[in-house]
């Protein structure tokens, strides 16, 4: 195997990786930075439960940011293997 075509297999494992990333973190169409958790707290005096909710950071991948990402990969893997192929000889 050749520089290009490893080159090549490197970028399409990268763009597989990033798109399982992408499915594995909610599979969002929307990169978001923040995301909502529930906060239990329970009152020392009389043993209550209260559930409050706050943002805290979080970075969430979106389809417009990946897609694209793994479409230049792919395009560049492709690119590669072609160049890569041995030119017939004509004799």
């Amino acid at each position: 195997m050749n520089g290009k075509k490893l080159f090549a297999t490197i970028l399409f494992v990268i763009a597989i990786g990033a798109l399982v990333w992408w499915f594995a973190e909610g599979h969002h169409p929307w990169t978001s930075t923040q995301r909502m958790v529930e906060v239990k707290q329970v009152d020392e005096l009389f043993g209550t439960t209260t559930t409050t909710q706050k943002w805290e950071p979080h970075f969430t991948p979106g389809l417009e940011v990946i897609g694209p990402a793994c479409a230049v990969l792919a395009g560049l893997g492709v690119w590669l293997l072609i160049s890569a192929r041995k030119k017939k000889v004509v004799s």
